[in-house]
């Protein structure tokens, strides 16, 4: 994505070592993960919304499947997509359960996810908008 310019300070993120290794983006990685491990002190709230934040992918990647599989007519293996989606969706829903003991606390406690994909949804139309200039 940084090297397409699909994310804000794309010119940073591209600098790589003599590897070829992102080491601006691996940085920045690593502090915002210290920043997420140091200001949520409970280590299963941590657990689940991490555990949000990759199924939340998986469930982005797999309705996108989803999509394009009803589009080229491939219902058998729309099934298939259907199971793993019913899966993560049970999977996140656990995870949910898992992350606070009422609804404040898990809405607090994956407030990080929530800012970050806000963010990205940001940068995303950002994007979309500059591309269309």
């Amino acid at each position: 994505m940084a090297q397409e310019n699909k994310i804000f300070f794309a010119r940073y993120l591209r600098i790589t070592n003599n590897r070829q290794r992102p080491i601006v983006a691996i940085a920045l990685h690593g502090a915002l993960m210290f920043v997420f491990v140091t200001c949520i002190n409970l280590k299963d709230a941590l657990n689940a919304t991490s555990n949000l934040g990759v199924l939340g992918a998986f469930l982005f990647t797999l309705s996108s499947l989803l999509i394009l599989q009803y589009q080229k007519r491939l219902y058998l293996s729309a099934g298939v997509t259907v199971l793993g989606l019913l899966s993560c969706v049970l999977l996140c829903s656990f995870s949910w359960e898992l992350s606070g003991p009422d609804g404040m606390a898990r809405l607090m406690n994956s407030m990080p996810l929530v800012l970050a994909l806000g963010c990205g949804v940001v940068g995303y139309l950002f994007s979309v908008k500059r591309a269309r200039i």
